[in-house]
C-alpha cells in the first residue's frame, strides 16, 4: 500500500509536534474572545404565558374537532332521510320489528315447556341477526344503496316468515296432541 505524503512526514517528525505544549494563559484567552454568556432569567410570567398559549390552542383544537364531527354528523343525518328506499327501510323496519317481536313472544308462549325447541329457535334468529349485521356493514354511509336496503328488507321477511311457519308447526303438532288426549278420554 501506499502511504499518504503527509501521513508518512507526521510520522518522521512526530518528536517535533510533541515538544510544543499550549501556554497556561491559552484558556483564558479563549474565554476572553467569546460573546458574555446570557443568562436567562427564570420568569414566572413567562412561563405561565406559555402554559397559557399551550391551553388556548388545546381548548380551541377541541372545539374546532368537535364542531366539525357535529357537522359531518348532522350532514349525515340530514341526508339519510333524502332517499326515498331509506325512508321504505325505516318504515319496513318498525313494522317488522314490531311483528317479528310479536311472534317470538307467542312462539315462546308456546314452547316454554321445550326449552330444547327454544334454544334452536334463538339459534335461528341469531343466524339471521347476523346476517342482517353484515348487510348493515354493507350498506354504510350509502343509504341510497337500494339492493343493500332490499336486502335487509328481504331479511326481515324471512325473519318473519320463519317465526310464523314454525307458530303454525307448533300449534297443528298441540292439535294434534290435544284430539289425541281427547280420543283417550273419551274411551
Amino acid at each position: 500500500m501506499k502511504s499518504d505524503k503527509l501521513e508518512q512526514f507526521i510520522q518522521e517528525n512526530r518528536n517535533d509536534f510533541d515538544d510544543l505544549k499550549p501556554s497556561e494563559n491559552l484558556w483564558s484567552k479563549i474565554e476572553g474572545d467569546l460573546p458574555p454568556v446570557k443568562r436567562k432569567e427564570f420568569s414566572i410570567t413567562r412561563v405561565l404565558l406559555r402554559v397559557a398559549a399551550v391551553v388556548i390552542i388545546f381548548v380551541s383544537s377541541y372545539f374546532f374537532h368537535d364542531m366539525m364531527n357535529k357537522k359531518t354528523n348532522n350532514q349525515q343525518v340530514s341526508e339519510l332521510p333524502q332517499s326515498e328506499s331509506f325512508k321504505t327501510f325505516v318504515e319496513a323496519k318498525m313494522y317488522y320489528s314490531s311483528e317479528i317481536q310479536y311472534k317470538k313472544q307467542e312462539l315462546f308462549q308456546l314452547t316454554s315447556n321445550t326449552p330444547e325447541l327454544q334454544k334452536s329457535i334463538n339459534a335461528e334468529l341469531s343466524n339471521l341477526d347476523e346476517l342482517f349485521r353484515g348487510l348493515k356493514e354493507d350498506l354504510g354511509d350509502q343509504a341510497n344503496n337500494d339492493e343493500v336496503i332490499e336486502a335487509m328488507i328481504q331479511n326481515y321477511r324471512i325473519k318473519l316468515e320463519i317465526l310464523e311457519e314454525m307458530l303454525q308447526q307448533i300449534k297443528l303438532k298441540n292439535r294434534k296432541n290435544n284430539n289425541h288426549e281427547e280420543i283417550h278420554h273419551t274411551l
